[in-house]
């Protein structure tokens, strides 16, 4: 037979065990820029503020007590707004900044490496990009 006190202790533990289950991490995907929900994301710091006006396909996954993002996009014209100058960067910064990254878990379909497909790596304020311009992909990652 369970006492009050017991009954009101698993009560919390079980409470306490959901609530830290529910976790602080969150993925979206966007069909296109002009999705009303990108100048949220674009406000909250999820996405990039230098993301192309033509990108599609965009996913991000965010840790809300972290601060840590991965993202991806394709572009139909230019992978990055115009008048909004990206610094270069290398695929050694790319790489540890990814590394110092610990939530969110890194998703599946955030793949740095495409075999012999060569990557053009640049920062913009603290996100960090790899750039495919064969396949027009910008994988990015605060």
């Amino acid at each position: 037979m369970l006492t009050g006190n017991t009954l009101r202790v698993i009560v919390v533990f079980v409470f306490a065990v959901q609530l830290i289950s529910c976790g602080s991490v969150e993925e979206r995907q966007y069909e296109n820029y002009s999705d009303e929900d990108v100048v949220a994301s674009l406000k909250d710091g999820w996405l990039p503020p230098n993301i192309s006006e033509g990108a599609i396909s965009i996913r991000e996954k965010h840790d809300l007590e972290s601060g840590h993002v991965f993202g991806m996009y394709t572009y139909s014209e230019t992978p990055f707004r115009p008048g909004l100058k990206n610094q270069p960067s290398t695929k050694a910064e790319f790489m540890t900044h990814l590394k110092k990254v610990g939530r969110p878990s890194k998703p599946n379909w955030f793949t740095e490496s495409d075999g012999e497909i060569e990557y053009e790596y640049s920062k913009f304020g603290d996100f960090f990009f790899a750039h495919i311009s064969k396949k027009k992909l910008v994988l990015f990652v605060r």
